[in-house]
């Protein structure tokens, strides 16, 4: 089990996908930090905010965002950030 100071949930829950917990930090509600923390050492792999804070849904190896201005993204998912 780990701990991960700098990273909270809130109405988001993490999604589990090769390995890592994808989700956006309730920490910086307001920056629309997307993160991906690796699942067995809680390492932060990578933070992105080229996605505006909103839902998400993981669907034949994509991301589906749902920003709160209205915007609908697909982006590939895995290890690397979300462009």
């Amino acid at each position: 089990a780990w701990t991960h100071a700098d990273f909270a949930q809130l109405f988001n829950q993490a999604i589990l996908h090769d390995g890592c917990l994808f989700a956006f930090n309730e920490r910086k509600r307001n920056a629309g930090e997307f993160v991906c923390v690796d699942a067995a050492t809680g390492t932060t792999r990578w933070t992105s905010d080229a996605v505006g804070i909103g839902v998400f849904v993981l669907s034949d190896g994509h991301w589906l965002f749902l920003t709160r201005q209205g915007e609908v993204i697909l982006a590939l998912a895995g290890e690397e950030q979300p462009v």
